[in-house]
This record gives C-alpha cells, sequence and structure tokens, in this order.
C-alpha cells in the first residue's frame, strides 16, 4: 500500500475492497484446486503437465483476473489429469509415478483394520537397514529412601544381547491394460487398496507367528517358546485342562502381563464349543451365547495365518498365548505404492504395472515368554 493511501480515506477503502476481492478470488481458486488432486508436472498425460497453458500458476492468475472463459478452457483441457491424478512424484527414466500419501494412509488404515494383532505389536521406527534395540527384559526396581537425605539405592539393569532389526524388502506387482482402467465399472484404486492392505495385513502376521525363518522365524516356529502339549492329535480334541496347561507354562507375572490368546477363527469355533461335564459351553457368554470376551481371564484376537482347524495334525502348533508387545515390528521404509506406464509393454501391449514395496524387519523380541499349544505327537 502506498504511503499516500493512508491520508486518503476514500483510497484506503477502495484498496481495502481490491485487497478483499483478490484474497476472495484466490481462496477460490484453493477451493477449486483441493477437489481433485493434480497430476505431477511432465505426468506426459495433458493438460496439468503444460505449465504454459494449464499450469497451477496460470489457474491462480486466471481466477485472480477473473479470466473465466480461460478457467473452463484449463479445466477442460485438464480432464484427463484431474481424473487420474493420484500420483505426486515422477521419474522421467523409468516412466513411473509414486502415488500420494493418502492413498498410502488409506492402505495402511485398511490393513490395521483387517490385523487385530498389528496395533498390539512394539514399532519400531529404522533409521539405518540394520537396528539394535534394548532386550526388554531388563528392568530396575524401585528401592525406597528410608531417611530424609538418605542415600539413593543404585538400580541395576541387566543387558542380554540386544535384538537385531534387519530389515528386508517386501514388495508384489500386477499388470492390467489401460483399456480395462478405462472401461471398468468399479473403482480399481479402491479395488488395489483393499487388495493390498490385505496382502500386507497377511504379511504382517504371518512373519511374527508363523514365520520360517526366511526371513523371520515367528512365535509359533520358535525354538525357544514354552508352551504344552495335548493328549489328542487332531485340534478337535482340545480341552479346557489344555487350555490352562498354556497359561500354567507362563510362571512368572512378567510372562503373562499383558497376554494374549492368538488363534485362527475356525480354531476358535472349536474352542468355544467346549463343554463342562454339565453341557454348558465353558468359554462363552451367558447371555447372547456368543464368544467370551476372555478365555481363563486373559483376551483373544483372531489372526487369519494362524492355522486353521483344517491344519489339524499331529505334533502341531495350534495356537499361543502371550504379550504382543513382545512382538517387534522395525518400519524402515514406509508403504510405496508405484505406476509404471511408460515401459516398452506399455506402448506394445498397452500394459500398465502397479507395484507395491515396503522395507521392514519383524522379530520376535522374548520367545521365552510366549507358550504354544501343540497336537500330540502320535
Amino acid at each position: 500500500m502506498k504511503n499516500e493511501n493512508i491520508d486518503n480515506p476514500e483510497r484506503l477503502q477502495r484498496w481495502i475492497n481490491e485487497q478483499e476481492e483478490l484474497n476472495g478470488r484466490v481462496i477460490t481458486a484453493i477451493d477449486k484446486l483441493s477437489d481433485q488432486p493434480l497430476a505431477p508436472i511432465d505426468q506426459g498425460v495433458g493438460g496439468w503437465s503444460d505449465e504454459k497453458k494449464y499450469g497451477f500458476g496460470k489457474l491462480i492468475k486466471s481466477l485472480v483476473k477473473g479470466e473465466i472463459n480461460q478457467i473452463g478452457d484449463i479445466e477442460y483441457k485438464g480432464e484427463k489429469a484431474l481424473a487420474g491424478a493420484a500420483t505426486l512424484l515422477t521419474d522421467a527414466v523409468t516412466g513411473s509415478s509414486v502415488t500420494g500419501e493418502q492413498y498410502v494412509r488409506e492402505i495402511l488404515a485398511l490393513a490395521e483394520d483387517m490385523s487385530h494383532l498389528r496395533p498390539l505389536v512394539r514399532k519400531v521406527n529404522m533409521t539405518d537397514r540394520v537396528t539394535n534395540i534394548p532386550d526388554e527384559n531388563a528392568k530396575p526396581d524401585f528401592t525406597y529412601v528410608s531417611s530424609d537425605g538418605g542415600a539413593l539405592a543404585e538400580g541395576t539393569m541387566t543387558f542380554s544381547t540386544p535384538l537385531v532389526l534387519t530389515a528386508y524388502v517386501y514388495s508384489f506387482w500386477i499388470s492390467f491394460t489401460a483399456s480395462l482402467l478405462e472401461d471398468s465399472l468399479i473403482n480399481l484404486g479402491d479395488y488395489f487398496a483393499r487388495k493390498t492392505a490385505g496382502a500386507w495385513a497377511r504379511k504382517f502376521d504371518y512373519e511374527l507367528l508363523r514365520g520360517s525363518g526366511s526371513p523371520t522365524t515367528g512365535v509359533m516356529e520358535h525354538a525357544s517358546a514354552t508352551g504344552a502339549t495335548m493328549s489328542d492329535v487332531n485340534f478337535d480334541g482340545v480341552s479346557s485342562s489344555d487350555l490352562f496347561s498354556t497359561l500354567k507354562a507362563l510362571d512368572t507375572e512378567a510372562k503373562r502381563d499383558g497376554a494374549y490368546w492368538i488363534f485362527h477363527p475356525t480354531v476358535g469355533d472349536i474352542i468355544f464349543s467346549i463343554q463342562d461335564a454339565n453341557g454348558r459351553y465353558m468359554f462363552r457368554d451367558a447371555l447372547t451365547m456368543g464368544p467370551a470376551g476372555r478365555i481363563l481371564g486373559y483376551p483373544w484376537i483372531y489372526s487369519g495365518q494362524q492355522p486353521a482347524s483344517t491344519d489339524t495334525s499331529a505334533d502341531t502348533a495350534m495356537l499361543c498365548l502371550g504379550n504382543p508387545r513382545n512382538l517387534v515390528w522395525g518400519d524402515r521404509i514406509t508403504l510405496e505404492i508405484k505406476k509404471f506406464d511408460q515401459m516398452e509393454s506399455a506402448m506394445e501391449y498397452d500394459e500398465v504395472v502397479l507395484r507395491a514395496r515396503v522395507r521392514a524387519a519383524f522379530a520376535v523380541s522374548e520367545p521365552t515368554a510366549w507358550s504354544v499349544l501343540k497336537t500330540a505327537a502320535s
């Protein structure tokens, strides 16, 4: 604002009105842009990638200047970009683009809903491929001070070998034609999000519970896990005594602290059908007759990656009991969804490729604090 406007009320008011009108146009521009995501520069889809005609700056200037016809032209030319602009970053060499953070967050939120285990485990943000974390079994104790000014007792913490987290790449890719994307009656973005979330939820649970050592050894396969053995070779023969023996194997308060039963839904059907000598269901709610919230005093969760009832066999792990905080997930690189649509196969076969990639580590920090119930060997 020029100095002469300060002493002239009319000029001052006119200047204020101009600024309010300008602000209104800028707000309108922002509102218009917030309705749809912008395609990245050089995406090659037309519209927004042409900075001279349809760029962000041009749209703002047009809105501010009130060039309505030009704005309409920008919207029309940029329609293709707005329709498919789920991406934020591009790579001119590989012809790829990375999806935006909001899309990834939606997938991760879906994955958390699909895995009852994930919210309960301990998460460690990794800054390198290999991260050492202290043994959680090392605990100090408080000692009261007997007199005012008395000496404070020194706490002792004995650390065992630190837990080593090593991040590995987990990924998959799928391909489809651009025609399918154009002609599909469903939202393929939502479909891919659900499928990706489900795949990651399954892998998450599997690595921590059933991993066979490549690269993670899960609870059910861990040689250091304690446990109990049924008298029956089939899952159907599980009894309340077997469950109590599984609990009893956790022989300290620290091991039982925060413990959860973890089993497959179909194994849950067997457990919740256990009856006492009078024919009463032992682990069902007395009012609803649905599954009780606790089994022998401890909560439970389902995991589709635990052995199902059809997996029954001799000497086979059936379920586990322990504190999920003793399961560690190292987050090195969060989920990345990348689209490849400018490859040679894209030109020749009209192919589009979507790739999901994560770098993560999984480990059982206190295997001796887990109890696993197995069927009899014979």
